[in-house]
């Protein structure tokens, strides 16, 4: 079917009757996420430390638990957490040398959002010493490879002082750029500094734009540490590059099966919801996955909904609108099979 800015149940039937139901909703920002902080990740349940904030709705506290009215990591609405492990010690297998752990990384957090001011990007990470000098090197990237307007974040810690942004430069194609101003960072570490956090304002850091989509559209973070604050010492820690949802002011396009009738489950289909049109990046472009797959889409933009074969016995039916939340209804005429 082609879904042009709606709410659509579809309906079918398995043979004796038994009927399945699919239902997508197009609402505005990420959906909640019945995940929180996985079973064994750490994350400080310290109390907030002085002068915290909450740039964007995020609490900037130097712990994961979030006070009235404000998000923070063990928040159902910013997903699974931690987003990698990336394994210490002997078991750390991406890591330049066998430094001391107090630039060992192990848990990697990250939650991208947007408001009506600005898109942020939040990010923490925990480290497997709570003192030493560090460098740490956060970059941002539209995409597996470095590519021009990248960008790169210098955060270094000396002896068990505070985490402090040193710089941020963006990718010519050739080489780094100079240092630019810090402004829009906001960054907080736990009282024993063994867990760092930063809500980067990427529209006061790069200029990215609040229209969706967005003018450059950042989907992979790399993190690096060095042996020390200074910015020439030698490498020592890397994660694997993590994928994230890209920063925006998208509505997000939630994918739902419920099977009625018959004893398949739901997660015996792959939903898919995609479009053809170049205009539309290609972080925006595609969502799809088992029941509850949830990607960001572009208004004004048809996309073509779709289902995988199921178990034998069931048939997909037609596709109705069955609710609204804020999207466009959308007229019968428009509702149909691809």
């Amino acid at each position: 079917m082609r879904l042009r800015s709606g709410l659509y149940r579809g309906q079918g039937q398995r043979l004796f009757a038994a009927t399945a139901v699919l239902s997508i909703a197009l609402v505005m920002g990420a959906g909640p996420s019945v995940a929180t902080v996985a079973p064994g990740a750490f994350c400080p349940t310290t109390a907030a430390v002085s002068g915290a904030s909450a740039p964007g709705g995020f609490e900037i506290d130097g712990n994961c638990l979030p006070n009235a009215g404000g998000l923070d990591w063990s928040s159902p609405e910013v997903g699974i957490q931690p987003m990698a492990t990336d394994g210490t010690g002997s078991g750390d297998t991406t890591k330049f040398t066998s430094g001391a752990p107090k630039g060992d990384i192990e848990y990697v957090y990250a939650y991208a959002h947007g408001d009506s001011t600005a898109l942020w990007l939040d990010f923490a990470f925990t480290r497997a010493s709570e003192t030493g000098s560090v460098g740490y090197e956060l970059e941002l990237n539209q995409g597996p490879a470095r590519a021009v307007d990248d960008y790169l974040l210098n955060i270094s810690q000396s002896g068990n002082s505070d985490f402090t942004l040193n710089s941020v430069q963006r990718w010519n194609g050739l080489a780094w750029s100079s240092p630019t101003e810090t402004t829009g960072v906001v960054a907080a570490a736990s009282v024993a500094k063994d867990f760092f956090e930063v809500s980067l304002n990427l529209t006061s850091l790069t200029g990215v734009t609040t229209s969706c989509p967005p003018s450059t559209v950042f989907t992979t973070v790399n993190l690096r540490t060095r042996a020390s604050d200074s910015a020439n010492s030698a490498a020592s820690d890397f994660i694997s590059p993590i994928t994230i949802p890209p920063p925006n002011n998208c509505p997000t396009l939630t994918l739902d099966k419920n099977v009625v009738g018959g004893t398949a489950d739901a997660s015996a289909w792959t939903l898919t919801g995609n479009t053809t049109d170049g205009s539309v990046p290609a972080a925006f472009a595609t969502v799809s996955g088992k029941t509850g797959a949830a990607g960001p889409v572009v208004p004004g933009k048809a996309y073509n909904l779709s289902e995988s074969a199921g178990p034998d016995g069931y048939t997909g039916g037609l596709w109705r609108l069955f609710g609204l939340n804020r999207a466009t209804r959308v007229e019968g005429a428009d509702v149909g099979r691809p």
